[in-house]
């Protein structure tokens, strides 16, 4: 990802924490709704910290000369993309959002479920109550199967589901069809999406 010259001291008071403004966003990238592309725009010399004018020019230069154009952020481990704006890793999907329609969302959806298909009408805005019940199986479930993992101490599988911020117990079985068959019907009863 790119490196980040510190921004004027002038930016760093108009940059609320912890998300930066829309208009800030704005004189930063580009965003364009139809290929779900953010790329970085030039930007100007006040931009950039320096003890003189000639400095911030200097650095304004190299910066734009070797990313200004070019697409914004780098793919990860968990296929999303993310953008690093001073220092603060940011995921692009939520940063098209809130370029393209001026808010922060509060989660943001890949309606196709293609993490990198940030197109705008492929995004839809929602609750992070609805985001955790459309959740992908984590990288560090062994089980293949969302809230059923082996307790390997007693020989047993274990089911359980997470509603909002606590995690319910569902039961222990001695298969794993039993589990997750329990996980499934909690999954209906709380109108989860039942992803595996």
């Amino acid at each position: 990802d790119t490196p980040h010259f510190g921004p004027h001291r002038e930016m760093i008071e108009t940059m609320p924490k912890p998300l930066p403004t829309i208009g800030y966003l704005r004189r930063l990238l580009s965003y364009d709704p139809v290929t779900g592309i953010l790329t970085w725009l030039a930007r100007a010399p006040k931009m950039f910290a320096g003890a003189t004018e000639k400095n911030r020019r200097s650095s304004c230069a190299r910066w734009n000369k070797r990313y200004a154009g070019t697409v914004a952020g780098a793919l990860q481990a968990d296929g999303y993309r993310q953008v690093k704006i001073h220092n603060r890793s940011m995921l692009a999907h939520r940063l098209a959002w809130a370029i393209h329609h001026g808010e922060w969302p509060e989660c943001v959806r890949h309606i196709d479920e293609d993490l990198l298909n940030n197109r705008i009408l492929n995004l839809r805005s929602t609750s992070r109550k609805i985001c955790q019940r459309n959740q992908r199986r984590h990288s560090t479930n062994t089980s293949g199967r969302t809230g059923v993992s082996w307790a390997k101490a007693r020989a047993i599988c274990v089911a359980q589901i997470k509603i909002g911020a606590k995690t319910h117990y569902l039961g222990s079985f001695s298969e794993f069809d039993d589990a997750v068959a329990a996980r499934i019907e909690a999954e209906k009863r709380h109108n989860f999406t039942g992803r595996q």
